[in-house]
């Protein structure tokens, strides 16, 4: 008996149905959540939205991230041979020496006020976890609100390839590559790269429409998007904006059919975002780049600010990226990804390469910025994009190509649903071969 599938159904839910299984398996995976630094401030902050005081804010924050670090502690006990067997659970008092040891927000590691105001302008995932954490609490609140983000970006990657023309097979192909690549690891937790990540893709499907000549979505999904992103990091918009206008440039350049309004638009508005993210901070007091290069050459203004910022962020790079090339020489996954997918953008479409290779530079750029070898997978995380979207679109050109040079293989229909096989007809065949009718050609 055979069961009939609506293979049109399937497909038609398929990114819905990828997209609640990601947000499953971290669930699965929800006690291995690290207890991240960043967190503690993305949940004052989120906690500060509901109206919480100072202190009670510290309190839910600290409870989270002491129980993040607990669960660690507990976890390493478990799998190590003789501790599993010799030191009792420590799940209880880990927890409780955690808060005890942290009373206050000024008691939480790196503690300067300098430090503390790198993250007072970052709103952005904080105000989209605070409906959830209401509802939730703080840790579970922000844990869903780190996962759907995610899942919506796999959605987005799905939306942007159907947008540049790949079938919905290659679409979903797409999706599932940015849940496993790192890029949907770190969109999941609860730090801020989900939501630049998201925010990102949606300017680039704005750009893309601005390229189709509509402007008005296009505008209005670039300006939500770069807005968004503003909230979440501005240092990001700063970026984006950036390699936005050079791939304006390149598309003006590189693609005839795209030397139109709606590409001048794009570059006007990046040049404009550009100014307002690199001009408004300033106005407003944030901390900028040069705040930044201390906070990294200071640890966390824990010693007294040096001198020459500037030369020691150029050595600096110097050393990282020395290493990071041997690092890639032993492991090149990254590399050999990154480039196989964006040569595959180039040939599908110039355009569509230069808009997607725009939104992963900005990783490369926050690791130029940042270049912490520690920290590097998770900096970079946007670079990975370029992958996800250009890994499938490999098979999209080897069907073009088969399609161009009349080699696409004919579908195989199996032996059940083959017709039966006609009789013999002497006086067909005899028509078909050229001898007269009624006579059979030797």
């Amino acid at each position: 008996m055979r069961v009939s599938i609506d293979r049109g159904w399937v497909l038609r839910w398929a990114p819905a149905g990828l997209a609640l299984v990601f947000v499953l398996l971290q669930l699965i995976g929800m006690r291995q959540e690290a207890a991240y630094n960043d967190s503690y401030r993305y949940g004052m902050l989120t906690m500060k939205i509901l109206g919480a005081s100072e202190q009670e804010a510290h309190d839910e924050s600290i409870q989270m991230i002491c129980k993040r670090g607990a669960l660690g502690y507990e976890q390493a006990r478990t799998l190590h041979p003789v501790q599993l067997f010799t030191n009792p659970p420590m799940l209880d008092s880990s927890y409780a020496d955690c808060v005890r040891s942290v009373p206050t927000a000024d008691d939480f590691p790196p503690n300067s006020p300098r430090y503390q105001a790198i993250f007072e302008n970052r709103y952005g995932y904080p105000l989209m976890s605070a409906p959830l954490a209401k509802v939730l609490g703080l840790e579970r609140g922000m844990l869903l609100t780190a996962w759907l983000i995610a899942a919506g970006a796999g959605l987005m990657v799905f939306l942007l390839l159907r947008l540049f023309g790949a079938t919905r097979g290659v679409a979903l192909i797409g999706q599932v590559l940015f849940y496993v690549l790192p890029v949907g690891y770190w969109s999941a937790r609860t730090l801020a790269e989900g939501s630049m990540v998201l925010t990102t893709l949606i300017t680039i499907a704005g750009a893309w429409f601005l390229l189709q000549r509509n402007i008005k979505l296009g505008l209005a999904l670039v300006v939500g998007g770069q807005l968004l992103g503003f909230l979440v990091k501005f240092s990001q918009v700063t970026m984006l904006s950036l390699t936005l206008v050079a791939a304006a440039v390149g598309i003006w350049l590189f693609d005839r059919q795209r030397r139109h309004l709606g590409t001048v638009v794009l570059a006007i508005n990046s040049i404009l975002v550009l100014a307002v993210s690199l001009l408004v901070p300033k106005i407003l007091g944030w901390p900028g780049f040069s705040e930044s290069l201390q906070d990294t050459f200071t640890e966390h203004f824990a010693s007294p600010d040096v001198d020459v910022p500037w030369y020691r962020f150029v050595m600096f790079n110097k050393a990282y990226w020395t290493w990071f090339v041997q690092e890639q020489g032993n492991r090149p996954l990254l590399l050999v990804a990154i480039i196989v997918g964006a040569v595959a953008l180039w040939r599908w479409q110039r355009s569509v390469a230069l808009l997607v290779v725009a939104a992963g530079m900005t990783g490369i750029a926050t690791e130029v910025a940042h270049p912490m070898w520690g920290e590097f997978d998770r900096l970079y995380t946007p670079v990975w994009v370029i992958a996800a979207i250009g890994l499938p679109l490999v098979w999209s050109l080897a069907e073009r190509r088969r399609a161009a040079t009349g080699t696409t293989p004919v579908p195989r229909v199996p032996a059940e649903d083959a017709p039966a096989p006609a009789e013999p007809n002497p006086e067909r065949e005899a028509v078909t071969s050229g001898a007269p009718p009624g006579r059979t050609e030797l």
